[in-house]
């Protein structure tokens, strides 16, 4: 066991609150001890996850996910525990140990990507420059996910300084004071500008090859496909061997995760520009880090006013969303140059009871909001609609009519999906005299109705919107609401038919009760808990289902010019001081043997579980059971892992804690049923004292006397033996028989105590 770096390990875990930890990503709040919020795993309609301040620990309960502060950016982040290890050292201000290793898997990716096999120098040509050969030979940096997120936030300092003070940018800096944009915000959002010189970033790194490649790999270098003689269309495989900067020209808009890392840019071409190019917006194109489809811009200053507001301002633009912040509203956020989507809403959801679309007056805002709302309602989201009036978007409103107005709006011009959904169905149809478009504006409308998740709960809030949806339609279309129910029905046994007409599963039987007005009891968290012990794999992540490309893309493809094509790389920057090695930290957990998860019969059965929580809930009693309980008696891998570790503990004169033993281990499932069996104790309000060691030690020797029987059985048959010696161990057998029925009658009273 490496003292040294588990030593290290402590430090990050003791300098990093997992309360304030979590409350970065999810709104928390305090319930009883502990604190509870929105698991980001699954759709979480009550707070489900639970965080303990005291055992530094977190756990949902529905989708068995828990451990420490590195399991949960681990989970959060989607990273390895070197990576959240990283993350939290570098919050906490904690140097790790340097280690010259690279991050392989991103080795082999960047190799995949270039063509070289070990050294990416090695397509340096004859005709370089002596700079260029000089920066070859430079030590190169590891390829990891850090090096990109300080590469990127280095690009970022570089546009804004030259929006600042840079020539060239002056017409920016007209256009964002034009756009009433202070200097203020300037900073708060770090705008930026890219020059027009095709090659300004090149300079920056001296055209260093290895700063290039990856430069290019991270999205903010491109290259242009070039033509071939017969003027055909340009091949896959053919480049310009120069880079050019993908966004020179346009007014930069960093788009930073919640960490507050700079993860990717967009670029808005300004009016006036000599620029020739046919997308006004030209986003990153999708890397390691940045995916459009999970990202929202603003998300990383808006989510500390969601925790107040409970809602969120969902907007269109970059500069609606900086007005938005600038005239106190900052709850606002925007797309990334795609168009809504589901994992967009699940990020929100999060943070936030309510969502308001705040479109653009036009008819092509009403038509944008009559996209989205179906998947917000198939999301089960509270959303409204605000549409401004004069067609107007909320950056032209904001300067013109000021917060008050806004907020006014906010207040009294909002309409609810459903209403919305009605109107732009209805609209242009007498409800009185034309049957056919009335049935028609009906269907319309349930089936955005049916496509909604099932509710249960009869104090849910959006089962009463449900309920009071449906007698609103039916009073709005002179319909008994038996009719509107049946109708209902109908579409979702359409929409199953045509799906298979698979068996009804649970979530169908509840829908079948939802529109009969029917009540079903969902089980206790108490019973959610038990049937979560014995489960051994964790609930899937949701998978983003919206593949819809922006319009900006559809014109790069289109256009054809070194502006409008976007070679996506996925791959990572090294910036400035690239001589400096990434510190790495070699994890004594990663010596410990890997355990199989997925194989069945892995986990601990009751008894081991009864001797975990022990351990767990009164760690000093390891030495008792170790005296009595050696680790041969163990079955499960699981069990002899923690006991193998609990000795290492145990030999080095330290106790193995809960919390020691959270650290001593890297893996993130381990860490979740650590916790699992630690909140069980706790739940179960276990006492160690000397009786309950006495009968688990006892249990664990009955198990080991059922386990020998068959051997011992075994021996009575054999033909060497003389009759005097089988009637002898035939004797003794029995007496095992009797003691081991006692035994079992004594657990049985206890249990049965333990449970009242």
């Amino acid at each position: 066991m490496t003292d040294f770096a588990f030593d290290v390990k402590e430090r990050v875990r003791d300098a990093t609150d997992i309360v304030e930890l979590v409350s970065r990503y999810i709104p928390l709040r305090r319930l009883g001890q502990n604190y509870v919020g929105r698991c980001p795993w699954h759709d979480d309609s009550r707070p489900s996850l639970q965080v303990n301040p005291n055992r530094q620990s977190f756990k949902c309960w529905v989708c068995n996910i828990g451990g420490d502060v590195f399991s949960f950016v681990m989970q959060i982040e989607n990273v390895d525990f070197r990576e959240a290890l990283e993350i939290l050292a570098d919050q906490a201000g904690i140097e790790l140990p340097k280690q010259q290793r690279a991050n392989i898997a991103v080795q082999r990716q960047f190799q995949q990507q270039t063509g070289t096999p070990d050294n990416i120098n090695n397509n340096t040509s004859n005709g370089e420059s002596a700079q260029t050969r000089q920066n070859a030979a430079r030590p190169q940096e590891p390829l990891t996910k850090k090096t990109l997120y300080r590469a990127l936030d280095w690009v970022a300092q570089k546009y804004h300084e030259y929006l600042l003070a840079g020539n060239e940018a002056g017409l920016a800096r007209d256009y964002l004071n034009e756009r009433g944009i202070t200097a203020e915000s300037i900073r708060k959002f770090r705008l930026g500008y890219a020059p027009l010189q095709r090659d300004w970033l090149l300079e920056q790194i001296k055209r260093d090859p290895h700063r290039v490649k990856i430069l290019e790999m991270s999205g903010v270098l491109a290259r242009r496909q070039e033509e071939n003689n017969n003027n055909e269309p340009p091949q896959m495989s053919g480049y310009s061997p120069q880079p050019y900067d993908r966004f020179r020209g346009r007014l930069m808009f960093p788009i930073r995760d919640m960490q507050d890392r700079t993860i990717a840019f967009g670029g808005r071409l300004l009016p006036g520009s000599t620029l020739q190019s046919r997308a006004k917006y030209v986003n990153s194109p999708e890397t390691y880090l940045f995916s459009k489809h999970k990202q929202l811009y603003g998300l990383d200053l808006a989510r500390l006013t969601m925790r107040n507001t409970r809602r969120a301002l969902i907007m269109e633009g970059y500069t609606d969303v900086i007005m938005a912040h600038q005239f106190g509203f900052s709850d606002a956020v925007a797309v990334l140059g795609t168009a809504l989507g589901a994992e967009h809403i699940r990020i929100l959801k999060r943070f936030v009871e309510k969502m308001v679309l705040v479109l653009d007056g036009d008819e092509a805002g009403r038509k944008r909001a009559d996209e989205v709302l179906e998947l917000f309602i198939a999301q089960g989201a509270d959303i409204e609609t605000l549409t401004l009036p004069g067609n107007a978007d909320p950056c032209e409103f904001l300067l013109a009519e000021g917060a008050e107005a806004f907020n006014d709006q906010l207040q009294h011009h909002t309409t609810d999906a459903l209403e919305h959904a009605f109107l732009s169905a209805s609209r242009g149809v007498d409800l009185a005299n034309d049957i056919i478009g009335t049935s028609r504006a009906l269907d319309k409308v349930l089936g955005i109705i049916a496509s909604a998740p099932a509710v249960t709960n009869p104090t849910d809030p959006r089962r009463i919107r449900f309920e009071k949806t449906i007698q609103r339609l039916a009073e709005r279309f002179g319909l008994p609401e038996k009719e509107i129910r049946g109708r209902l029905r109908q579409l979702w046994e359409t929409a199953k038919r045509q799906a298979g007409a698979r068996r009804p599963e649970t979530g169908d039987r509840r829908q079948e009760a939802l529109l009969n007005n029917q009540n079903i009891a969902t089980p206790n968290q108490s019973t959610q808990r038990k049937q979560v012990l014995n489960e051994t794999e964790n609930v899937n992540d949701e998978k983003n289902t919206n593949h819809n490309d922006d319009d900006v893309n559809a014109n790069l493809l289109a256009a054809g010019n070194e502006e409008d094509l976007n070679v996506e790389y996925e791959g990572y920057y090294i910036g400035e001081d690239s001589e400096a090695e990434l510190s790495r930290l070699p994890s004594p957990a990663s010596l410990l043997p890997e355990i199989p998860w997925e194989v069945s019969g892995i986990l601990p059965g009751p008894l081991e579980i009864e001797l975990l929580e022990a351990w767990l809930t009164a760690p000093e009693s390891f030495e008792v059971f170790r005296e009595r309980i050696p680790l041969e008696w163990l079955i499960s891998p699981v069990t002899r892992l923690v006991y193998r570790v609990c000795c290492e503990f145990s030999d080095a004169g330290t106790t193995p804690t809960f919390e020691r033993l959270m650290t001593r281990f890297d893996d993130a499932k381990m860490k979740t049923m650590l916790v699992t069996w630690d909140e069980s104790a706790a739940e179960k309000e276990i006492a160690v004292n000397d009786r309950l060691i006495a009968e688990i030690i006892d249990g664990f020797e009955r198990q080991q006397e059922e386990r020998s029987r068959p051997r011992e059985i075994g021996r009575l048959r054999a033909e060497e033996l003389s009759g005097e010696e089988k009637m002898r161990l035939l004797l003794e057998i029995q007496e095992k028989q009797k003691k081991l029925k006692v035994s079992a009658e004594c657990r049985v009273i206890r249990a049965r105590s333990v449970s009242k």
